[in-house]
């Protein structure tokens, strides 16, 4: 289920669950997401869940709500995607999206160590760019791969060979233990 996460700057993170087809954030004690802040609308955005995914929307807000930096136009539905920001006054959501599959454009040149419940896997590392998922790390292994392995396949130091904008700038396999 997708999740919006409030980003405080005076604790920890809040995680919202969007369990309705829509979420009202607003000043309105009835809305699904109340923000007691001054300027903030009394409905001031809405979440709209779809089968194909989510959209943000600003019904009308006198102060606006922004997506990703950008300002939204009013009554007009924006798709969201996996870590868009949505700004609401002084308030920074971000959109989370476990069943979104992840790419190199929100992961680049990265590992995506991740865990599955309900299985034994212990940790998955997605190479799918490059056609290949390793399971079942071991947690001393884990470590080892976070440290040499890249979704280049590389094991030199970044130095070395991948410092070019273009990385990965090699194809070099890396290296048996």
């Amino acid at each position: 289920m997708a999740m919006l996460k409030k980003n405080n700057t005076d604790g920890p993170p809040q995680w919202i669950e969007l369990k309705n087809s829509l979420v009202v954030i607003g000043r309105d004690p009835t809305s699904d997401v109340v923000l007691g802040l001054n300027g903030v609308s009394r409905r001031h955005a809405e979440i709209h869940r779809y089968n194909q995914g989510y959209a943000v929307m600003d019904p009308g807000s006198r102060n606006r709500t922004y997506l990703n930096g950008s300002l939204l136009e009013h009554n007009t539905q924006y798709p969201l995607r996996h870590n868009d920001q949505i700004n609401i006054c002084d308030v920074e959501f971000t959109f989370v999206d476990p069943a979104a599959k992840l790419t190199n454009s929100s992961s680049p040149g990265g590992v995506i160590v991740t865990e599955e419940s309900g299985d034994t896997t212990l940790a998955s590392i997605d190479a799918s760019r490059f056609g290949s998922t390793v399971t079942a790390v071991k947690p001393d292994a884990n470590w080892r791969a976070r440290r040499t392995f890249r979704a280049s396949g590389c094991a030199r130091p970044r130095a070395s060979c991948c410092a070019s904008t273009a990385w990965p700038a090699c194809a070099a396999p890396l290296a048996p233990r």
